[in-house]
C-alpha cells in the first residue's frame, strides 16, 4: 500500500486545516457584509441628523429675521407712539390754558 499512517494523519490535518480557513473566510465574509451595513445605516442616520440641523438652521435664520424686522417696526411703532402722545399732550394744554383765559374773563 502506498498509503501509510503518518500520510493519512496528514490528510486529516490538512483537511481539517482547509475546513478551519474555509469556516474563517466564511466568519470574515459574513464579518465584512455586516460592517457594510453598519456603515449604511451609520450614513443614513448622519443625512438625516444633517437634513434636520439645516432644517433647525433655516427655522433660526427665519426667527432671526422676523425679529430684526420686527425690532425695525417697533422703532418706529414706538416713535409714532410718542409723536401721537406729544401731540396729545400740546393739544390739552393749548385747552386748558385757553379754558382759563376765558374763565378769568366772565369775571368781572
Amino acid at each position: 500500500m502506498w498509503y501509510t499512517e503518518s500520510m493519512i494523519a496528514r490528510d486529516i490535518l490538512y483537511y481539517t486545516l482547509s475546513l478551519a480557513v474555509a469556516a474563517g473566510l466564511a466568519m470574515a465574509i459574513w464579518f465584512f457584509v455586516y460592517m457594510i451595513r453598519i456603515m449604511r445605516s451609520i450614513q443614513g442616520l448622519t443625512e438625516d441628523f444633517r437634513h434636520r440641523l439645516e432644517t433647525i438652521d433655516d427655522i433660526l435664520r427665519t426667527i432671526k429675521e422676523k425679529l430684526t424686522s420686527t425690532h425695525v417696526q417697533l422703532g418706529l411703532l414706538a416713535e409714532g407712539v410718542k409723536q401721537l402722545i406729544n401731540m396729545f399732550q400740546r393739544r390739552r394744554s393749548t385747552r386748558r390754558s385757553s379754558t382759563r383765559a376765558s374763565n378769568d374773563g366772565d369775571d368781572f
